[in-house]
């Protein structure tokens, strides 16, 4: 390209339409990128704020706080616990292994209620 000065008035003028169109694109960028920039400014502020309340709630813990321990725990993580306790290797409530069970002899004065099934109360239902 020829240095300004050695440029015809017509060439000078087509350099100017050049320079203005590439100014025009350049500044709808910079409108889009400010507006972009706006969005993530606001976007990251959201975000700040819902890590500052995260991290407040992971912080409060039974030692810091006036609630109870099973208070802090979520209602998901209560039902692992409860599972737990009664896993493998644990008896639950009124399970109990063949072994421990304690067998009672009905001995030859109960009799079977033949209209319940049951031995309890069979002797004194009179006869059957």
């Amino acid at each position: 390209m020829p240095a300004p000065e050695e440029m015809s008035r017509d060439e000078l003028l087509v350099v100017v339409a050049r320079q203005a169109e590439r100014l025009a694109v350049q500044d709808r960028q910079i409108a889009e990128m400010a507006g972009q920039l706006a969005q993530l400014m606001e976007v990251n502020e959201a975000l700040a704020d819902k890590l500052a309340r995260l991290e407040h709630l992971l912080s409060r813990n039974s030692g810091n706080s006036s609630s109870p321990p099973y208070a802090m725990m979520t209602r998901a993580s209560r039902r692992r616990r409860r599972r737990s306790v009664a896993g493998p290797g644990r008896r639950g409530r009124g399970a109990s292994s063949p072994a421990r069970r304690v067998r009672i002899w009905p001995g030859p004065t109960t009799r079977r209620n033949v209209a319940t099934g049951s031995r309890r109360g069979a002797a004194t239902a009179g006869p059957t």
